[in-house]
């Protein structure tokens, strides 16, 4: 589940004339490992714009968890399901903000709070056994521009730097928020990237995910086409669909 793939898949599929187009939204479902997603793209006739996608129920897992890091000492957060889980930790505790000359030390963080949480912490989705890994860890801090309620960077997968505001981490911190009682219930949260890219989110409402309180939140953010690419089979080539060893 990625939701910011949600995003650029909805934006490609209406912008490219690949599903019937409605205005002034084009509503499509689509079927994810953490469950089912409906995305609404704006249409004007002309061009596709914003996309929100309501999100699966979003909880947290386990709050004030502290681990000890190598290189930062006792770190503090949530451990937070928003899509996939991860630990959402504020950078100010090991002395830093979410700036792209910082980006060294964030991955470092990331990647040590992340090896310190799974070698500490249970991790299992309480409906969804199979969703039981922790992807990475989410760094915030103040705004690092205007009209952004926070910025934030997640560190993933092995020690990657997600450029965009994360869109299952953006549920994932509203549904913290809401469910800490710092953010209402259908008040909008501009979520601000590494990079200066922003997503908005809502709390839309507040479910039960087994035994722990959630929220289903919505997420809005945009997308744009970059480049094609394609693909040919000749006729001459005597494997034309390729092959695979192992």
């Amino acid at each position: 589940m990625c939701g910011h793939g949600i995003i650029a898949l909805g934006k490609v599929l209406v912008e490219m004339g690949h599903v019937e187009r409605q205005s002034p939204v084009t509503r499509i479902g689509f079927d994810t490992p953490a469950g089912f997603i409906e995305a609404s793209v704006a249409w004007d006739g002309q061009r596709a714009g914003e996309v929100t996608f309501r999100n699966v129920p979003a909880f947290i897992l386990a709050r004030d968890l502290e681990v000890e890091t190598p290189g930062f000492g006792r770190i503090t957060g949530d451990i937070v399901f928003g899509g996939a889980f991860y630990y959402y930790i504020n950078g100010a505790q090991a002395g830093l903000e979410v700036r792209p000359e910082q980006v060294r030390a964030l991955i470092q963080l990331g990647a040590e709070t992340k090896a310190a949480v799974i070698a500490r912490a249970r991790i299992r989705h309480p409906l969804e056994p199979g969703l039981d890994q922790l992807y990475g860890t989410i760094i915030d801090g103040a705004p690092n521009r205007p009209g952004v309620d926070q910025s934030n960077v997640c560190i993933f997968a092995d020690r990657e730097v997600d450029r965009s505001p994360t869109g299952t981490g953006t549920s994932g911190r509203a549904a913290q928020l809401f469910l800490r009682g710092q953010l209402p219930l259908g008040q909008s949260y501009v979520n601000g990237s590494i990079v200066g890219s922003a997503f908005t989110v809502r709390v839309t409402e507040k479910v039960k995910v087994g035994e722990f309180d959630g929220a289903i939140t919505e997420v809005t953010g945009s997308a744009h086409i970059s480049g094609f690419n394609q693909w040919v089979l000749e006729d001459s080539d005597p494997f034309p669909t390729g092959f695979f060893f192992r």
